[in-house]
């Protein structure tokens, strides 16, 4: 199994990750609890985090976009709600 797998945005294999991302946190966003509708890379790719389902976690939109590039800084269990 590849350690830091990437997927190209659009792939069948990035929708069907992303789709089980979503469906296995219940479509909260694990930063601030309402309806996720994005996924959000714990460790950012750029600082050599992985595009697999353990590296990544349900988001929404603002939380994911305001984020940006600062995981690493946010560690995941560090849910705020």
């Amino acid at each position: 199994m590849a350690t830091n797998r990437k997927y190209r945005c659009n792939s069948r294999d990035w929708q069907s990750v992303r789709a089980f991302v979503l469906a296995r946190d219940g479509y909260v966003c694990w930063v601030c609890g309402h309806r996720a509708n994005t996924v959000d890379h714990i460790l950012p790719r750029s600082k050599g985090g992985s595009d697999l389902p353990t590296n990544l976690a349900a988001c929404c939109a603002h939380c994911n976009y305001s984020r940006k590039n600062t995981g690493g800084d946010q560690p995941f269990n560090t849910v705020r709600w």
